[in-house]
């Protein structure tokens, strides 16, 4: 890990935001990376005066990044923004010692391969954190293609100030990976998720609970494509049954400092699983006193898409609760046609700028600086119906 240079990193008394990134963010290109400039955008708004790089706001705004070359040219001391509390470049390397294993992605379109995107990265982290002695209130953590209009700073306190109790803060909802009917009747009661891909019948299912007793890679909906290491919940955590087994998508989130020192300790002490099993599990099982507390994202901050991917955005949109936004009268294949527009570069320019919503994905907000964004008149967006 390389920490930025005159940083004192992130107060105990404040939270941190994790924001990751690697090489195709382009930062060593500065005012050329839309990564930077986004990034100076929630600096700014988090409230940290860039002349001595105090926050006034309680968010400290962490970079972590990704090494994906050995010829990377991003450095932290020059290439993080004014106002990064704190810098970390971690390679593949770094990684596999940590956690025995490569973490890495190797899709087609994933050239050249990189981290596992998320969690890895930021549990690392995390373990040296924990390390190192510092505890902090709330982990906040977004995946780089995460997209807020508006305030990030009134967004961040709102939450924790209205739900300072919760352990977990997800846009999605959490599921047991026994499905509703088998969960116990005494069990806190979780809100009904949506059905997922690769229900029962569906010849892409996943067998949720063979992942987590590690019988087969956990590898959920995307064989092949994530080296992570077979799940060793049932050794490493004291799970008592397998209505504790749960799983949620991470690519925005809010852990407390009781949680957070809980996952720490459970990856010092070897427990592994693909991260969407392995945080909530470990929130059921170790946290006793008082037992795990969930909160999802509040829906009037949720916008259209924001979802783990194209099937589950397509399916939210469905729900009452989000038919007002401006995407709610397309069919699927204008859905579709609409979220693939989303990646492409500028796309991020068809969302409303009010009211505040949070999405994801929305890749088109990291494409170079200067690349034209699509055409957002009324007659162009006929287009996707």
């Amino acid at each position: 890990m390389t920490p930025i240079a005159h940083s004192t990193g992130p107060s105990a008394q404040r939270s941190p935001l994790l924001y990751l990134t690697y090489s195709a963010a382009r930062m060593h290109l500065l005012q050329a990376s839309a990564t930077y400039l986004k990034l100076r955008r929630i600096i700014a708004d988090l409230g940290v005066d860039t002349s001595d790089r105090q926050p006034t706001h309680g968010y400290d705004l962490v970079l972590l990044y990704q090494r994906n070359r050995v010829q990377d040219p991003f450095n932290c001391t020059k290439h993080a923004p004014r106002g990064t509390s704190l810098c970390a470049e971690y390679t593949r390397a770094d990684l596999k010692r940590a956690f025995g294993s490569e973490m890495s992605l190797s899709r087609k379109d994933n050239r050249p391969s990189r981290t596992n995107v998320g969690f890895w990265v930021c549990a690392l982290w995390l373990i040296e954190q924990q390390q190192a002695g510092r505890n902090y209130p709330f982990v906040w953590y977004m995946e780089d293609d995460v997209l807020l209009t508006g305030s990030w700073a009134h967004f961040l306190s709102r939450y924790d100030t209205d739900y300072a109790w919760a352990d977990m803060l997800v846009p999605q909802k959490p599921y047991p990976v026994l499905g509703w009917d088998r969960v116990s009747p005494g069990r806190p009661a979780l809100q009904r998720p949506l059905p997922r891909r690769g229900a029962r019948g569906d010849s892409n299912a996943v067998d949720d609970v063979a992942i987590v007793h590690g019988r087969t890679a956990s590898t959920p909906g995307a064989a092949g494509q994530l080296s992570i290491p077979r799940s060793t919940l049932p050794a490493r955590l004291p799970v008592s049954s397998d209505e504790q087994y749960s799983k949620v998508p991470l690519y925005m989130w809010r852990m407390s400092g009781r949680l957070v020192a809980e996952v720490a300790s459970a990856l010092r002490r070897g427990a592994r699983a693909h991260e969407e099993y392995f945080v909530p599990t470990v929130c059921n099982v170790m946290l006793r006193t008082p037992s795990c507390r969930w909160k999802m994202i509040d829906e009037m901050d949720l916008g259209v898409p924001c979802a783990s991917n194209l099937h589950n955005s397509w399916q939210r949109s469905r729900q009452p609760e989000f038919l007002s936004s401006p995407w709610a009268n397309l069919n699927r294949s204008g859905f579709d046609r609409m979220f693939a527009q989303l990646q492409k570069p500028g796309g991020e320019r068809l969302l409303p700028d009010a009211p505040q919503r949070l999405y994801h994905p929305v890749k088109g907000q990291l494409a170079s600086v200067g690349v034209p964004a699509p055409v957002t008149s009324k007659r162009s967006r006929r287009v996707f119906k």
